[in-house]
C-alpha cells in the first residue's frame, strides 16, 4: 500500500484532508478551523491566549461558585432563586455556571462611581 493517501483512504479531521484533499465533512472543517484559530493565536504572541485555547475552562459547581464569590452555599441558592446570578446550565440534577459567564456577570458587578 502506497503511503499516500487518497480522496478514497483519508483520516477524517485532519487539516491534510480539508487542504489538500478538499474533504468538507465536518470533522475536517473543523480540524482546519481549530488550525487556524491556534496559528492565529501563536502569530500573536501572545502566551496567555495559547494556554486558554489549548485548555477548556470546566464548569463550575455550586460550591466553587460559593468559593469564588465568597459566600455561604446557602446564600448562592438564595441569591439564584431571585435571579440575580449569571443564567446556569441544568445537566441532569446538576446545576453548573460557565466560568466566562460568571467572569463576565462579575465584571458588570463592577461599581463604575463611589457610594453615594
Amino acid at each position: 500500500m502506497s503511503d499516500t493517501l487518497t480522496d478514497d483512504d483519508h483520516r477524517h479531521g485532519t487539516v491534510y484532508a480539508y487542504s489538500k484533499l478538499r474533504c468538507r465533512c465536518d470533522r475536517c472543517r473543523a480540524a482546519f478551523s481549530q488550525y487556524r484559530r491556534d496559528r492565529r493565536i501563536a502569530r500573536s504572541g501572545d502566551e496567555k491566549q495559547v494556554v486558554a485555547a489549548q485548555e477548556p475552562r470546566p464548569l463550575m459547581g455550586g460550591e466553587d461558585l460559593a468559593t469564588r464569590l465568597n459566600i455561604s452555599v446557602h446564600t448562592l441558592a438564595k441569591l439564584r432563586a431571585k435571579g440575580v446570578l449569571p443564567p446556569a446550565v441544568k445537566i441532569g440534577g446538576s446545576v453548573r455556571w460557565v466560568p466566562e459567564d460568571v467572569d463576565a456577570w462579575i465584571e458588570a458587578q463592577r461599581e463604575t462611581e463611589g457610594r453615594p
